[in-house]
């Protein structure tokens, strides 16, 4: 059909308006066409209308009930709204009517991946490529499917048949990079963490600067601009590079999050200091902060981890001062929940209502530094709120100041105490971020800080059990035993 072939043109060239426009004509002569039906309801759901899309496929598939790839792009609709089992149901019908469907079977797995089957992802993943032994995506989603399952060197070999058989595969790139930074291999996992930029997650905060990107090349009194990238925490872990950058030659700019601008005033001998959107002033280099990494070519045994490399401004610690703080009771500061917002966060943060037990133990003051949305803390119980005197991380750091130790599930709060030298547990999930690294009670980056790890996925109430115990067991001794705690205005 001539007038088909023409909406698809402009379809494949993405002229969406115009394509639509030629389906519904279509439709009009033939209202049954199953062909226009389902591409109108391919562009339903390229911009946005969900609803419309699964109307107009399931009209399709009415008219024609043999055809696979209906019933697979529906599948796609279907699970990216969260419906997983009618989208697994949909796959499995498209594969009885053309089992060589290598999308079908490919969504397939993601579905069962989205849900946390990996051993049957791994299945459908590896079926595919018994017929098409290059396809790269599903040498990249099998190897994520291994990863979830902690088969680390197989998944490691998985990303790199996808590299192999796509060379410029930036997301299998960037997994590879992550597995092995998550293993220690740093020198294979920085370079491979650069195509952090070419994929999708990441392309919002690309810098399209004039200038180069700094690459540990001397310096010889240049202006570099160091600017933050991702979330607070990633920021707070990579500021430990800037005075080496400035020890290498570098007159340093440095470019952060509003939440950090005032303790980033307090790094000696930077230049400026722009909050995060504000005009830029000249400079000759740059780099992002999680770069630098990369430019100083770090190992797992040169991390720089002197600490503190961050301090207290004063007009915070005077604020930090102004409140009563016990003095007969140890003083635990507690954060349970990061950003909503984080790839991660369901699995990161925890509910109050798991905390409570933790709370409860005895002889022991406990302090929010949680500030936004409390996830279900509306009765704060025997717990101090600090938020009404938090404007930013530089008070969220004086009182810390006054705490014996602070909890904290991975986020910027775990960050800040890190960089502030302060006694932190880190709270983490079984899928943990690279830089907590495996298996390990101790942080690589933080040697003050403490990990306790879920044990099965999910089971926040065994760390927190642990945490309790461990907790109980540290201070059962004279409470004016308190080394974590500075009541004055040390910095």
């Amino acid at each position: 059909m001539r007038e088909l072939d023409n909406a698809l043109r402009h379809h494949q060239a993405g002229r969406l308006v115009e394509a639509e426009k030629a389906y519904r004509n279509i439709l009009k002569r033939h209202p049954d066409h199953a062909d226009s039906l389902h591409l109108l309801g391919l562009i339903a759901h390229a911009t946005g209308h969900n609803e419309e899309a699964i109307r107009l496929i399931r009209r399709a598939i009415e008219v024609n009930k043999s055809n696979s790839i209906y019933h697979t792009n529906l599948g796609v609709i279907c699970g990216e709204q969260g419906h997983f089992d009618l989208a697994v149901m949909l796959y499995k019908h498209a594969l009885l009517l053309k089992p060589e469907n290598n999308d079908a079977m490919t969504n397939l797995g993601n579905a069962y991946q989205t849900s946390g089957n990996f051993v049957e992802a791994e299945t459908c993943y590896r079926q595919v490529l018994e017929r098409d032994p290059r396809h790269a995506l599903a040498h990249y989603n099998l190897g994520m499917s291994l990863q979830a399952q902690g088969h680390y060197n197989d998944a490691m070999r998985s990303f790199s048949h996808a590299i192999t058989a796509r060379p410029d595969y930036a997301d299998a790139h960037l997994a590879l990079g992550i597995v092995q930074l998550l293993t220690g291999d740093f020198a294979q996992g920085w370079p491979n963490f650069e195509w952090r930029w070419l994929v999708s997650q990441f392309k919002r905060g690309v810098r399209n600067f004039a200038q180069p990107q700094w690459r540990g090349e001397p310096l010889d009194g240049r202006r570099i601009l160091l600017h933050s990238e991702q979330g607070l925490g990633d920021s707070i872990q990579f500021l430990r590079y800037v005075t080496m950058v400035q020890a290498a030659g570098g007159i340093v700019l440095l470019e952060v999050q509003a939440a950090l601008l005032r303790m980033a005033h307090q790094i000696p001998g930077i230049t400026a200091v722009i909050p995060f959107g504000n005009p830029l002033p000249d400079f000759d280099l740059h780099c992002p902060l999680m770069s630098l990494a990369l430019a100083f070519q770090t190992t797992l045994n040169t991390i720089p981890v002197h600490v503190p490399y961050l301090h207290v401004p004063v007009d915070a610690q005077a604020r930090a001062l102004l409140r009563p703080w016990t003095s007969d009771r140890i003083r635990v500061g507690l954060a349970w929940a990061g950003s909503k917002d984080h790839v991660k966060d369901k699995s990161r943060s925890i509910s109050f209502a798991v905390l409570r037990q933790l709370i409860r133990v005895s002889d022991i003051s406990f302090f929010s530094l949680q500030l936004g949305e409390q996830l279900g803390a509306e009765d704060l119980e025997n717990m101090v709120d600090l938020a009404s005197e938090t404007d930013d991380l530089a008070d969220t750091a004086a009182q810390m100041k006054h705490l014996d130790l602070i909890i904290s599930v991975d986020t910027s709060i775990a960050h800040l105490a890190g960089a502030l030298g302060k006694p932190v547990w880190i709270l983490l999930h079984c899928d943990a971020d690279w830089r907590w690294l495996l298996a390990r009670d101790d942080s690589a980056w933080y040697p003050t800080a403490r990990l306790f790890r879920q044990t099965d996925p999910g089971n926040w109430t065994g760390v927190i059990e642990r945490v309790a115990t461990e907790l109980q067991r540290l201070f059962a001794r004279d409470t004016a035993e308190t080394p974590g705690r500075t009541d004055d205005c040390e910095n």
